[in-house]
C-alpha cells in the first residue's frame, strides 16, 4: 500500500512541535532545496523522502539548507492513498 501526501500539506518545523492537532511528526534532514514556480521544493529524508512546497519568505525565515536537521508535520487527513501510475510531482509517497 502506498500513501501520498500533498507537498503543500506537509508543514517544516525547526524543532519538534508540541501543542498542534497535527499528530505526524517526522524527524529528518534536508537533501534537496529547489526553486519552483511560487516558491521552492524541499525534499526531506524521514525514512521516505518526503516533498514540501514552502515560500521564499518562509525559507529565508526558517534557514532551510540542505543537510540540516528538521522536521515534517501534517494532519492524517492530508493522506490518501494512490496507484503507483497516478503518482505526480507534487505528492510524497509513504510505503511501509
Amino acid at each position: 500500500m502506498t500513501v501520498g501526501i500533498r507537498a503543500s500539506d506537509i508543514i517544516l518545523s525547526m524543532g519538534e512541535p508540541v501543542g498542534s492537532s497535527a499528530r505526524n511528526r517526522l524527524p529528518g534532514r534536508v537533501t534537496g532545496v529547489e526553486q519552483r514556480p511560487a516558491g521552492y521544493e524541499v525534499t526531506v529524508d524521514c525514512g521516505p523522502l518526503l516533498r514540501c512546497h514552502i515560500t521564499g519568505s518562509a525559507l529565508a525565515e526558517l534557514g532551510i539548507e540542505q543537510g540540516m536537521d528538521i522536521w515534517a508535520v501534517f494532519k492524517a487527513s492530508s493522506c490518501f492513498l494512490v496507484q503507483e501510475e497516478a503518482a505526480g510531482s507534487d505528492i510524497s509517497e509513504v510505503s511501509p
